[in-house]
């Protein structure tokens, strides 16, 4: 448990093996908090007035200042991490590298479901370069690889550190970011843009009957999707017996097409000694097209009924567009 060691008016200071935690009330202004800090604790007041600085006490939306908020201070193999929570959804957190020639500092803000990678390598805050997400519209002043690979490379680091797992959902921020986490980043098969990865460390792999991979995109770790395969039924179905999703703001951008291939390459060397063609339902213009670039044929012959609603009613959209068989030879 947090012991408090210090307790002022309007902020309690506590502290648990290396973590500081400062809890400030509702009703602060920042001044105020200076104010009762003082000047008999350097170090803490120089901390405080860091994270503060990176953070607004107040709701420009609604001009009201914020309910409580807490700031933790932790040390942790030569770096320091400032975490500013103020709900278990929106949160910053601050990884300060300090060197003699270039002090460095990346920070992570999760806000409203929005995110923003910000890193700075010259000690003034004018100088951050940011990558954010913003209502699905992307604000790129910092190149998106790059920032991405600050970003995994935090939360790996952090995810290893309990402390910090205590105070903040460090998945939550794997998954706002979309970004694969490190024990489910398993690349199969991989071309020059993707990775088509499994869920845990597959050692035979090539003797599985059906196998689901996450769609990562090698340069900034993204799942931007999944593909799936299943010979356990054999020969052909309605349903098909390969099925892959893209999220909708990763779309039209080829991923369905290169994971199908690659999955074609990897079933290739399959061991299963049944009919390992890929039978491919497709409901609309796009998924044809995935079909016919990686080889696909209209298949007309007989096929089994699987007579399963709920799957019919996954393969239908909002056009009732008529589900139809393409076969892809392996």
């Amino acid at each position: 448990m947090f012991n408090n060691i210090k307790k002022r008016k309007s902020i309690v200071i506590s502290k648990y093996d290396n973590v500081t935690k400062i809890e400030i009330p509702k009703k602060q202004s920042y001044q105020k908090i200076l104010k009762e800090i003082g000047e008999d604790d350097l170090a803490l007041r120089e901390s405080i007035i860091s994270a503060i600085l990176k953070y607004t006490l107040y709701d420009a939306s609604t001009n009201q200042k914020n309910s409580l908020l807490k700031i933790y201070i932790i040390r942790e193999n030569n770096k320091t991490y400032e975490l500013i929570k103020e709900n278990d959804n929106n949160f910053l957190i601050v990884e300060k590298v300090s060197t003699n020639q270039k002090p460095e500092e990346l920070m992570i803000e999760l806000k409203n479901n929005n995110y923003k990678i910000m890193h700075n390598l010259k000690g003034s805050i004018n100088d951050i370069e940011t990558y954010s997400m913003d209502n699905n519209d992307y604000i790129n002043n910092l190149n998106k690889n790059k920032a991405f690979t600050y970003a995994k490379t935090l939360l790996d680091d952090i995810c290893a550190i309990d402390k910090i797992k205590n105070i903040i959902d460090v998945n939550l921020l794997y998954k706002k970011l979309n970004i694969i986490t490190k024990d489910k980043y398993n690349p199969v098969i991989s071309d020059d843009k993707i990775s088509l990865c499994t869920m845990k460390k597959e050692d035979n792999i090539l003797d599985k009957k059906s196998s689901f991979f996450n769609i990562v995109l090698n340069d900034t770790k993204e799942i931007v999707g999944d593909i799936s395969y299943n010979y356990m039924n054999e020969g052909p179905s309605e349903l098909g017996n390969v099925m892959y999703n893209v999220k909708e703001k990763y779309r039209h951008n080829g991923y369905c097409t290169r994971a199908l291939s690659l999955l074609i390459k990897l079933l290739k060397n399959n061991t299963y000694n049944g009919n390992k063609d890929l039978y491919l339902a497709t409901i609309n213009e796009y998924s044809m097209r995935v079909a016919k670039r990686n080889g696909g044929v209209l298949y007309n012959g007989e096929y089994k009924d699987l007579e399963s609603k709920d799957l019919e009613n996954d393969l239908s959209d909002e056009n009732d567009n008529e589900v139809e068989l393409f076969k892809i030879g392996i």
